[in-house]
């Protein structure tokens, strides 16, 4: 190992340090954990501070800087500075401008420390997926927990586990990895975790986010011949997957989607029917502006409309688009990086429309992912390129 290399291991390791800290202190604290009794959260919120605080500085001080900013970075940045002034137009308290205004930013320096990490340490990018597999094994091990503890604490007979959600967040990274095993076999392990968490989100994101994978990577690849035997393989597994679960339950993955449960959608067309109306009410710099009131609406585009106004939907909307272009530029190149990029839009499209994507914690290994993309990218990088997995 190189002493570059080692330098660059130690402050990688102590952001990853503080990561597994600050996740095992918040799946303790919180009700994804079925933890419900309200317990102190104080150190959770200074944890999170402090990562956010170590990864600016980090990139601040000591990485270097490259004169243009990629995306989402600028796009991110705007959008950090109008939820602050929204926020803060609304007369809403210090902490709740903090919490939202720091979840972008922490995502703003994420991306831009992954990349600029790797533009320094191009050889330690198998360091960021080994660190992120060891937190995908405890979010597994944390999720197999929770399934235990919730369905003695629950009085329905299977409990929905949300943590399923910061679990389908490593698939764009487990997609990048060079090992074929260890990347099926995590791959499975999520399909496995995603029947037991009884969550309809998840259970129509993963079969999307694997089927777009194959897909694409055998696209890429060129290996058409083989290709529509793989994807209905696949689709039949994951059906049979399924059906063996809904036996295995009685019958509750088909009680979770029947009519009446999809009506009532978790209050979902509920909240929508409200917000909808309140919208409609609405004066034209309302409409613009939005209310600044955070509200959880279960839709991120309808949540940005309903908050944050139009001006917050456009930029939303922005970063979706910008998202499909992306993703066309490096599918065109035959880039081995477009099915990740693939699983990113699936993830967020799926999970956006049905619950929330950007003040979510998972989202900061998706963030990662796109820091990683920047770097490796055709179109943008500067160096040989070394896969992520090597």
């Amino acid at each position: 190992m190189r002493s570059g290399e080692t330098r660059g291991i130690l402050p990688l390791f102590l952001i990853f340090l503080f990561v597994f800290l600050y996740t095992s202190n918040d799946l303790a604290t919180s009700s994804t954990s079925y933890i419900f009794d309200q317990p102190d959260r104080t150190m959770t919120h200074i944890l999170l501070i402090v990562l956010i605080w170590l990864i600016a500085v980090y990139y601040l001080l000591f990485l270097p800087k490259s004169g243009a900013l990629n995306f989402p970075v600028r796009l991110f940045i705007c959008m950090d500075i109008y939820t602050v002034i929204i926020l803060l137009f609304a007369s809403n308290n210090a902490w709740t401008v903090a919490t939202y205004g720091g979840f972008i930013l922490w995502w703003i320096f994420t991306v831009l420390m992954t990349k600029s990490y790797l533009s320094k340490y191009p050889d330690n990018a198998k360091y960021i997926s080994f660190f992120c597999m060891l937190m995908f094994i405890f979010y597994c091990y944390k999720c197999v927990h929770v399934y235990l503890f919730a369905n003695q604490v629950t009085s329905v007979d299977y409990a929905t586990l949300n943590i399923i959600y910061r679990i389908l967040v490593f698939m764009p990274i487990i997609c990048m990895l060079k090992k074929r095993f260890i990347r099926f076999a995590a791959l499975a392990v999520i399909g496995i975790l995603t029947l037991m968490s009884m969550k309809r989100g998840a259970l129509l994101s993963y079969p999307c986010m694997l089927i777009a994978y194959i897909y694409i990577s055998n696209r890429i690849g060129q290996k058409n011949n083989a290709l529509l035997f793989k994807v209905v393989a696949v689709i039949i597994l994951i059906i049979t997957a399924i059906i063996i679960a809904d036996k295995l339950t009685d019958g509750w993955i088909s009680y979770r989607f029947s009519p009446d449960q999809l009506r009532f959608a978790s209050g979902r067309l509920e909240r929508w029917n409200s917000a909808w109306h309140v919208l409609k009410a609405r004066s034209l710099s309302e409409l613009l502006f939005g209310s600044g009131v955070h509200i959880s609406l279960h839709n991120e585009w309808f949540e940005f409309l309903y908050v944050y106004g139009l001006i917050g939907f456009v930029m939303i909307s922005a970063f979706t688009v910008k998202l499909v272009t992306r993703f066309i530029a490096l599918y065109r190149s035959r880039s081995p990086y477009a099915a990740a990029y693939g699983t990113i839009i699936m993830y967020f499209s799926i999970i956006g429309l049905t619950s929330g994507f950007f003040f979510m914690h998972g989202t900061f290994y998706i963030m990662l992912c796109l820091g990683m993309i920047n770097f490796f990218s055709p179109q943008e990088k500067r160096l040989p390129r070394k896969d992520p997995g090597d």
